[in-house]
């Protein structure tokens, strides 16, 4: 059989260095966070008893997760055995294989986030890594939860209750930079590999290794890929969405229109009359005609709008014709999702 290639993979002592409670590792698919993630914590368990829990947004996620969880990682640990029952992650030394009653020790738990509600009575004294697998969401696949930031946050207080002994580990692969996440914290690439953000609480990691995108590269797949827009998604650490396309700042002359409150962000709208052209900014004015596409925000001062009011008829025409712009990519994709509702 031919020997297992070797990459280079994901190091996550200097994450752990930080105080932070909330880990962000967002990088390239098959850089070895998962693994990474799993291997700390089954290790830390096995040595001190703290317990960990991985979590996935939806149960369909979690089904064959949790089947395999052990697959890969099982041989690294020779005196043990693993296994799943239930939502229970276990394990047991080998030197007891031979025993009647096997004690098999809880290690971890695994969870689902849209039913994270059901759990509230449960205790999780022990835990102290909550792993939130993938928690970017693929182009295509399912959608986030409504309020997903807040639903995360309410669990993690469920499990640690008021201890500050809990810490939050957030991984994904480089697939968009719109995502409630981001938004909410004020995330974004440009803002540098390394983000110590929130006082110290939340710290982010682009991961980006050199080393592990040549390997990549080198492999059969990675010359066929070279060159191509996937390569640097797949095995760099660059976001398919974070472009420069519809980029430019609104002119001096442009005058304002309304403001736009989307769930990827608020924005102020501008156009420039002779040439038609319409901008989407961040900075907004201090007087603001602001308009809002959700019922639930609907508040004093706001006007809600419809899919067929006038203002959104406006920005799905101009930028159809590619005549919207944006200051910032955050920007292009939160409108790019309201364009796209049905």
């Amino acid at each position: 059989m031919k020997e297992k290639r070797k990459f280079s993979y994901y190091n996550f002592d200097r994450l752990y260095s930080f105080a932070a409670f909330i880990m962000v590792v967002v990088g390239a698919r098959g850089l070895g966070k998962t693994f990474g993630a799993k291997r700390k914590c089954i290790t830390r368990a096995l040595k001190t008893g703290e317990q960990f829990i991985y979590l996935r947004r939806h149960k369909t996620d979690m089904k064959k997760a949790r089947a395999t969880f052990f697959d890969d990682i099982a041989s690294f640990y020779p005196d043990w055995d693993f296994r799943v029952m239930g939502d229970e992650a276990q394990a047991a030394p080998i030197a007891t294989r031979d025993d009647k009653k096997r004690a098999w020790q809880i290690i971890g738990h695994f969870a689902v986030l849209s039913v994270a509600q059901s759990i509230k009575s449960v205790s999780f004294e022990r835990v102290t890594t909550i792993i939130f697998d993938e928690f970017i969401i693929e182009r295509g696949h399912v959608q986030y939860l409504q309020g997903e930031v807040t639903t995360l946050l309410n669990f993690y207080n469920t499990v640690d209750r008021g201890q500050d002994k809990t810490r939050l580990l957030m991984l994904a692969n480089s697939v968009t930079i719109m995502n409630p996440y981001f938004h909410e914290w004020n995330v974004s690439p440009s803002h540098g590999e390394w983000q110590l953000k929130n006082d110290g609480a939340l710290i982010v990691n682009f991961a980006k290794s050199d080393a592990y995108e040549a390997e990549v590269l080198a492999t059969r797949f990675g010359k066929f890929i070279a060159g191509t827009e996937y390569a640097q998604y797949a095995a760099g650490n660059t976001f398919l969405d974070n472009n420069d396309n519809l980029l430019r700042k609104k002119p001096a002359s442009a005058s304002y229109l309304f403001t736009l409150e989307t769930k990827g962000g608020t924005y102020s709208i501008w156009h420039t009359y002779g040439n038609g052209e319409y901008f989407a900014q961040a900075k907004r004015p201090k007087v603001e005609d602001l308009c809002v596409m959700d019922s639930a925000r609907q508040r004093e001062g706001a006007t809600l709008l419809q899919f067929s009011d006038w203002q959104l008829k406006v920005l799905r025409a101009s930028f159809k014709r590619a005549n919207l712009y944006f200051d910032t990519p955050k920007a292009r994709n939160a409108m790019v999702e309201v364009f796209d509702r049905k």
